[in-house]
């Protein structure tokens, strides 16, 4: 590790994320040790579980935070953006002329249940939830990725 260059620890990193089903880096600006250690760390991590999704009854180890960000980014329907929101102005998607759709997610306490329930004795939070929006919404390396839908509803605080 020591003889690699950034660019071939880099390569690494990237391979071993595509196998554990992480997003890649595009750059490091760090020391290689530490990329070389957060490599070790990605390859400690559990795979994903080919076919998981077919119903065969195993379960993909999917991290905490990629499901968290695929959470956030599910819209749960369409709303005329010339209209306030509401109860009344629930469309499906598709229903209205282009351009006059706005688009809506679960709430950040959904999101919070949604998490807790399929990662049991997890200690995600509200603020975890949040965090992972700001990234996306900053289009930050690794986030870049997800796109979060036009407004959500709000939700108590814990």
């Amino acid at each position: 590790m020591a003889d690699k260059t950034i660019k071939e620890l880099l390569a690494d990193y990237n391979a071993v994320a595509v196998q554990a089903g992480v997003p890649k880096l595009k750059g490091w600006k760090g020391s290689g040790a530490k990329l070389g250690q957060r490599t070790a760390m990605l390859r400690a991590r559990p795979r994903k579980v080919a076919g998981a999704a077919k119903g065969n009854g195993k379960q993909a180890k999917v991290p905490i935070y990629v499901r968290t960000c695929e959470l956030l980014c599910e819209v749960t329907h369409v709303e005329d953006k010339r209209k306030p929101s509401g109860p009344d102005n629930v469309k499906r998607k598709g229903s209205l002329p282009p351009g006059q759709e706005r688009s809506v997610g679960m709430s950040y306490g959904d999101v919070l249940k949604k998490v807790r329930r399929d990662y049991k004795g997890c200690s995600t939070s509200m603020s975890c939830v949040r965090w992972y929006a700001v990234k996306i919404r900053a289009g930050e390396q690794g986030y870049d990725k997800y796109k979060l839908p036009q407004r959500r509803p709000r939700t108590d605080p814990e």
